[in-house]
């Protein structure tokens, strides 16, 4: 019989587990570009310059209005779907504007870590074994649908949440 975990205890494991598989296929591609998330299309020429952009903006203070995107636009109504609604993004904003091209696949690292945590969550309500949950948070979080959107990275904010929707 399987020993007893807590849910918060086999969602921490969730989260490791997961973070270490995404940072062991992440890390050779890491040394080979010297510490820059290098990946396909618009993740490099659409979202890393979208993140930069906003990031070095409010880290300075303009928060209101953008003569840098499109032909003008407020923050909000340009950036809210991509980038403002994403507690990762909030993330960023401890470190460096020079630092966002580094940190990006370690943001990623910590997406993946959290799908996997908040599927367990929801999983352990409905498997009777631990081992279940696990194998089950873990396949969610590495599912066909999440490398397929890797290059629209803020599509996996809604996917980390959406086991926490299930649970309401």
């Amino acid at each position: 019989p399987e020993k007893p975990i807590s849910v918060a205890r086999g969602a921490f494991r969730a989260f490791i587990i997961a973070f270490l598989i995404f940072a062991a296929v992440a890390i050779p591609s890491l040394v080979m570009t010297k510490g820059v998330w290098i990946y396909y299309g618009d993740f490099n020429v659409q979202q890393i310059p979208f993140y930069n952009h906003l990031h070095s903006a409010l880290r300075s203070g303009k928060y209101l209005y953008d003569w840098g995107t499109d032909l003008g636009g407020s923050y909000v109504g340009c950036y809210s779907f991509y980038i403002l609604g994403s507690p990762f993004f909030w993330l960023t904003l401890l470190f460096s504007d020079g630092a966002i091209p580094y940190i990006m696949a370690w943001v990623t690292a910590i997406k993946y870590a959290v799908m996997a945590a908040t599927a367990y969550a929801f999983m352990r309500r409905h498997l009777r074994t631990h081992m279940g949950a696990l194998l089950g948070s873990l396949m969610f979080a590495f599912a066909g649908y999440q490398g397929a959107v890797l290059v629209y990275n803020h599509f996996h904010d809604a996917v980390v949440l959406f086991p926490l929707l299930l649970s309401t």
